[in-house]
């Protein structure tokens, strides 16, 4: 047996969130935290899971439609990411690399992985 499932969560799900997407950023943390755990448990079948979290994506109706249009990572020029790019970087990984986590863009990666955990909760 063999296969490959990928998630799409969030970079929203590894932050504490802010006003007015408590209940999506608590789904996108479960989504993650469930990617990661069956990852585990599915390897001895050969099974790959991998978890996509994208932050901002421009050219898309997710920011009108969630009222996020207005959020600061969509008004820095170079910070949203194009779909393309996203599904791509997911595509690849899913297929190829075996990674658990997918984090597209060196600044979402940045932001997460070095900037997180040095500011206090309210700032992220």
């Amino acid at each position: 047996r063999r296969g490959r499932i990928l998630f799409i969560s969030s970079m929203v799900g590894a932050v504490p969130s802010g006003p007015g997407v408590a209940t999506y950023a608590a789904s996108k943390a479960y989504e993650k935290s469930l990617a990661l755990g069956l990852g585990k448990e599915l390897e001895k079948f050969g099974v790959g899971v991998t978890c996509l979290m994208p932050g901002a994506v421009k050219d898309t109706a997710f920011a009108l439609r969630s009222n996020a249009n207005e959020a600061i990572c969509f008004k820095v020029p170079f910070y949203p990411l194009k779909a393309q790019s996203v599904a791509s970087r997911g595509i690849r990984a899913l297929l190829y690399s075996g990674d658990g986590e997918i984090i597209p863009g060196w600044h979402n990666r940045i932001f997460l992985k070095i900037l997180t955990p040095i500011l206090p909760p309210r700032l992220t």
